[in-house]
C-alpha cells in the first residue's frame, strides 16, 4: 500500500511546528522571567504558533507544488489515453520546469514515432 506523500509531509510540517513549540520556551526561559501562573499559557502559545506555522507552510507548498504538478499530471493522463495534441503549459527552472519540458519531449517524439510508422505503412501498400 503506497502512503500519501502529502500526509506525510503534513505530519511532518506539524511535528516540526510542535517541536520548535515545546523547545522555544525553554530558550525563551534565559530571557524571560515568568509572572505567576503565565509560563503554561507561554508554553501552550508557542505549540499553537508552531502548529500554525506548520499548517501555513504546508498550504503555501500545496498551492505553489501541488498546482504546478496537477497540470503536469492532467498531461499525462491524457498521453496515456491516446491524446498527443495536450502541451505541458508549466514553466519554471528547476526540477519541475524539467519534468513538464520531459513531457513535453515525450509527447512530441511519440507523435514523430507514430507519423513515421503511419508513413511507413503507407509505404508498405
Amino acid at each position: 500500500m503506497k502512503g500519501s506523500v502529502l500526509k506525510k509531509l503534513l505530519f511532518s510540517f506539524l511535528l516540526f511546528g510542535f517541536l520548535m513549540g515545546v523547545i522555544f520556551p525553554f530558550y525563551a526561559q534565559f530571557f524571560v522571567e515568568w509572572l505567576p501562573g503565565m509560563k503554561f499559557w507561554f508554553v501552550v502559545g508557542c505549540i499553537v504558533a508552531g502548529l500554525s506555522i506548520g499548517i501555513f507552510n504546508y498550504l503555501i507548498l500545496k498551492f505553489v507544488l501541488l498546482n504546478k504538478l496537477k497540470k503536469i499530471s492532467e498531461v499525462a493522463v491524457a498521453i496515456s489515453a491516446k491524446d498527443l495534441t495536450r502541451e505541458c503549459p508549466v514553466q519554471s527552472n528547476d526540477m519541475i520546469g524539467e519534468i513538464a519540458d520531459s513531457f513535453n519531449h515525450m509527447r512530441e517524439n511519440l507523435s514523430k514515432i507514430i507519423a513515421q510508422i503511419a508513413d511507413l505503412a503507407n509505404n508498405v501498400d
